[in-house]
């Protein structure tokens, strides 16, 4: 994306934080007028275009009880972040006929537990992630899981929306071009997995899309890698991309 932004004078910007508190991007929308158009950097193969991602919640459980023997019956801190967890689960239970873009996804990431240093209490907290489809909001899903609440507390991060572009715009349809250019077959994508973009889309009115070399399975993954055939196929398609939304006014 720098190398196509050199080669045709559009604006390049490297955010930090993305898929966690995105706090770049949240940045750039805070302080930046909205643009004519968007490219968002992430992998999607040489000739796959990202128009749709499910949104993000995260949240922090926080539970505690009176430490006592274990053989009393009553529930500690512990139990109650697991049952409180396996609420959610089901709640959100899934259809196995229903894609995995059109459902909420719900994943513990962290737990932390045990008696407390004075050893008058059981503490619990656990990380939690929910990815939302573009069917709902974060205020449903977040009232859906705290509904299972019965002890304890949760506190959410601020939540980024879901998105999901229309194949139509200015920008989807340079891509088509571009690709088909380079020899390619474009394929439209919508991902299971959330990126700035929803941010974008969120605060700008303008067209926008999600285009990368490289293998989103491998994203985050120890053999994360990029060819240098497909960097050099990506770089002239957003070089054909920039230059035509320029053209037209929207770089």
């Amino acid at each position: 994306m720098a190398a196509a932004a050199v080669r045709t004078g559009v604006s390049f910007v490297g955010v930090v934080g993305e898929e966690t508190s995105s706090r770049g991007a949240r940045h750039l929308v805070a302080d930046r007028d909205a643009p004519g158009a968007v490219v968002n950097g992430e992998p999607s193969g040489t000739t796959g275009i990202t128009l749709g991602y499910r949104g993000f919640l995260a949240g922090t459980y926080v539970a505690t009880s009176e430490s006592g023997h274990t053989s009393r019956p009553e529930p500690n801190a512990i139990q109650h972040a697991t049952r409180w967890w396996t609420g959610v689960e089901d709640a959100f239970e899934r259809d196995e006929y229903q894609p995995v873009f059109e459902r909420v996804t719900a994943k513990p990431v962290a737990i932390d537990g045990g008696i407390s240093e004075d050893g008058l209490s059981v503490e619990t907290t656990l990380e939690v992630q929910l990815r939302i489809p573009p069917a709902l909001d974060a205020e449903t899903v977040r009232e859906t899981a705290e509904a299972e609440l019965g002890t304890g507390t949760v506190s959410w991060d601020e939540p980024i929306p879901p998105v999901m572009e229309s194949p139509r715009t200015a920008v989807a349809r340079a891509f088509r071009v571009a690709i088909r250019e380079q020899g390619g077959e474009p394929r439209l994508l919508r991902k299971t997995g959330t990126s700035d973009m929803n941010l974008y889309a969120d605060a700008w009115d303008c067209p926008m899309a999600t285009y990368g070399p490289g293998n989103s399975d491998l994203d985050h993954a120890p053999d994360e890698r990029l060819s240098l055939a497909g960097f050099d196929r990506s770089v002239e398609v957003l070089t054909a991309v920039a230059t035509t939304l320029r053209g037209g006014g929207n770089a």
